[in-house]
């Protein structure tokens, strides 16, 4: 009687920790699914990061907005000629 119920606790311990083991295997991969997809969206991230910040240093350039005052909003610079001076009393 005792060897079988011991036959049956080794086997019931070994088919526990077959099933662990799977269990642990599909938790490693569901984990580095989840990490891979992070470190992409990080990398789009940085990405669009960048893109930003070029974006922004080209429309803090003066040749860029002297352009888009030209072209955009028909601008045009002004000659000395064109400036006069104001006096106090008016």
């Amino acid at each position: 009687m005792k060897r079988s119920t011991f036959i049956t606790i080794f086997i019931g311990a070994h088919i526990i920790f077959a099933g662990l083991q799977i269990y642990k295997q599909n938790e490693f991969t569901r984990l580095s699914y989840n990490y891979q997809k992070k470190e992409n969206q990080k990398e789009q991230l940085v990405k669009k990061k960048n893109q930003l910040i070029h974006e922004q240093f080209a429309q803090t350039n003066h040749t860029d907005i002297k352009e888009f005052a030209r072209q955009h909003l028909q601008m045009e610079p002004v000659n000395i000629s064109q400036v006069k001076k104001l006096s106090e009393k008016a």
